[in-house]
């Protein structure tokens, strides 16, 4: 696809590999196709030549796909975001030697998607959070609603509680959490959560 700039959406921008491209200025003629033809017959011709060769060790690899083991293992000690493992697992693949390529083009492109979509990141604050409470036991169980659930539970979490435990990440030992930022916080919160 080519596009004059970056998605909007940065969903859909995380599922593909971006690069700038240039209008070529060397001259050259506007129409070609009967190079064209040639070399794409030619093109094609290899391809379905590669793919037949391949085709069960793809299939197999393909199969793999599925196994969780194997997205851990590729991209072990690395913070990188589940679409962005999606779209990168299939390539690694095709050939071993590619893996170290692309595991550091994965760091890039987490790191990009961070920087185009600061509410995931905004998430993922959020989410440690809650995590953190939960440890903490300052979350109330909702047993009414646990009856419902299979393999998980509700809580109750206070959005305050949420707040001072985001702010109290940012601080140095000793410093107390300003009521301002806790106000603009727990607002942000609210809103957040009412998306």
């Amino acid at each position: 696809m080519a596009t004059r700039e970056s998605f909007k959406d940065t969903a859909l921008e995380s599922r593909c590999l971006t690069f700038p491209a240039f209008e070529n200025i060397t001259p050259k003629p506007l129409y070609r196709m009967d190079m064209f033809s040639k070399e794409a017959l030619s093109l094609r011709n290899k391809l379905l030549l590669w793919r037949l060769k391949n085709y069960h060790i793809f299939k197999d690899k393909a199969s793999k796909l599925e196994d969780v083991q194997l997205i851990n293992e590729l991209f072990k000690g690395v913070d990188v975001k589940r679409r962005i493992k999606q779209i990168l697992t299939p390539l690694a693949l095709i050939s071993n030697e590619l893996k170290d390529g692309i595991v550091n083009l994965a760091k890039e492109l987490s790191e990009e998607l961070k920087a185009l979509d600061p509410e995931a990141e905004f998430e993922e604050e959020v989410k440690a959070a809650v995590i953190s409470l939960r440890r903490r036991d300052k979350v109330e169980p909702l047993n009414v609603l646990n009856l419902y659930r299979e393999g998980g539970s509700t809580f109750r979490i206070k959005v305050k509680d949420l707040a001072e435990v985001m702010l109290q990440a940012d601080l140095k030992e000793g410093e107390k959490i300003n009521p301002g930022s806790l106000r603009g916080l727990t607002t942000k919160l609210g809103l957040f959560f009412r998306r």
